[in-house]
C-alpha cells in the first residue's frame, strides 16, 4: 500500500508528511490526538489501523 501524498497527520509522537523536505524520518505510528489534514483540493481517504490494547 503506498502512503498518501497530500495528506499531513501529526500527533505528539511525530509528523507523517510527504511534502515536507525538512524532516529527517516520518512517524507512521501515533498515539494520542491527531491532527490529519487534507492538503489536496479534492477529497481524499486515508487508512488507518487503531490498536487498543487490553491489560
Amino acid at each position: 500500500m503506498e502512503p498518501p501524498d497530500d495528506v499531513r497527520v501529526e500527533s505528539k509522537m511525530g509528523l507523517f508528511d510527504l511534502s515536507e523536505e525538512n524532516i529527517n524520518e516520518l512517524q507512521y505510528e501515533h498515539r494520542g490526538f491527531l491532527n490529519i489534514t487534507n492538503l489536496s483540493a479534492l477529497t481524499s481517504h486515508l487508512r488507518m489501523i487503531q490498536v487498543i490494547p487490553k491489560y
